[in-house]
């Protein structure tokens, strides 16, 4: 099946332009680029260019069949628009592109247009910026730890916290800390309480290191492990293995 989504892309100085993505590609409706560019769709310049793509599409509780256009034709016809306002709506089109292909989960300043997607926003940011402060107070506490392993083992080796491995390896894209536990498991690094086997802290892949945490009247033992460079250059070619290379 197709997977498709249309809906109303609000620019700065261009609310409602109509696009549509379709396996993962922007396309725009036709009559829209025609209009922002001040261009006749019977302009010969223009037929020469056009390879349109008609769908029907449900929008405002209406059904509508309109044409499309891919991205390659978008800017063939800004070409023909030397306008400022063209180019304006060229660069923040262009923009919404960018902003789909690089941020996580494609979110945009598009997605943040009705009141409802601001407050969820700022709730997720909020429980978000909870956790970092919980991470990097559990960072400070490891401190000393480290710092004792740099002295015995070298400088160079920069241990890092497992549950913040991610930060440590060399992929836009990351698989999460549970998805590289099970990575490990399932390559007999690991053990089923997603603990390092002796051999590998032997052999300075990893490090486990026990705190003890004291709240209100009771006192909890913490277990954490800390990622060798060796570590990190092992769960890289694990996740190389799985993945055939294809994550980047």
């Amino acid at each position: 099946m197709t997977k498709r989504s249309v809906y109303y892309l609000y620019l700065k100085d261009f609310p409602k332009v109509l696009v549509a993505v379709i396996e993962g590609e922007l396309f725009l409706s036709l009559h829209e680029v025609l209009k922002r560019f001040k261009l006749k769709h019977d302009d010969p310049k223009v037929k020469e260019l056009v390879v349109t793509e008609r769908i029907t599409i449900n929008i405002d509780g209406h059904d509508k069949r309109i044409d499309i256009i891919d991205f390659e034709v978008f800017k063939n016809l800004s070409e023909l628009d030397r306008s400022g306002e063209g180019f304006k709506f060229f660069t923040q089109v262009m923009k919404h592109k960018f902003d789909r292909e690089h941020n996580i989960d494609n979110l945009t300043p598009n997605d943040l247009e009705s009141m409802e997607d601001r407050e969820r926003f700022i709730e997720e940011r909020n429980i978000l910026k909870s956790k970092v402060e919980v991470l990097e107070a559990k960072e400070r506490t490891y401190e000393p730890y480290i710092k004792t392993i740099k002295t015995i083992f070298g400088s160079r080796i920069n241990p890092v916290n497992f549950v913040n491995i991610t930060t440590k390896l060399k992929y836009a894209k990351p698989p999460s800390p549970s998805a590289i536990s099970e990575i490990l498991r399932l390559a007999g690094v690991f053990d089923d309480n997603d603990q390092p086997k002796p051999h590998f802290v032997k052999e300075n892949y990893f490090r486990i290191i026990v705190t003890s945490e004291a709240k209100l009247t009771k006192s909890q033992v913490v277990t954490n492990v800390l990622v060798l460079q060796k570590g990190i250059q092992l769960i890289e070619s694990l996740i190389d293995k799985k993945y055939g290379g294809g994550i980047r």
